[in-house]
């Protein structure tokens, strides 16, 4: 069944639409929409715990939103497309490093969409729990985990 998502504005994110209409067979488990404002797209995978959230302005975030707290963000996906003569490359690639595109969207998929994949298929869905942290007051930060951590100040079943 196809997730139904809104129109979008960004290039980015319709371009990440695009690649999901084709590759959805290989994302582990369908995305469902959460909200969209004129500059942002919030998804999430079916099943996952609440807490997390995918987040598509110019990159691809995955964050964790707990009791109305930002915790952490657990992986960031980014480029900056830059065009010259001979088509695109990233500007967040060392010189020696850069590869180029024959368009963004080439470059979101190989840099940004691809990567978020990998990250889907080798860290979150191994995962089996969500371990919440503080230190002292101010500071919070959050772990993917495969088995439960007493040290947590909570643990969070990472799918239901």
């Amino acid at each position: 069944m196809k997730p139904h998502f809104p129109k979008v504005r960004r290039r980015i994110q319709r371009a990440f639409l695009a690649w999901y209409a084709k590759h959805q067979d290989t994302v582990p488990l369908p995305l469902q929409h959460v909200r969209r404002k004129n500059d942002y797209l919030a998804f999430t995978l079916t099943g996952l715990h609440p807490a997390i959230t995918f987040g598509l302005t110019w990159e691809l975030v995955v964050y964790v939103e707990w009791q109305g707290i930002c915790w952490d963000l657990l992986a960031s996906f980014e480029s900056w497309p830059r065009h010259s003569a001979d088509g695109y490359y990233c500007e967040l690639c060392k010189p020696e490093a850069r590869t180029l595109f024959h368009s963004r969207k080439a470059l979101w998929q190989d840099q940004v969409f691809e990567p978020f994949l990998q990250w889907l298929n080798e860290s979150l869905l191994p995962s089996r729990f969500l371990g919440l942290y503080t230190v002292g007051r101010a500071s919070t930060y959050a772990k993917l985990l495969i088995e439960p951590d007493p040290e947590a100040y909570r643990m969070l079943p990472l799918w239901i």
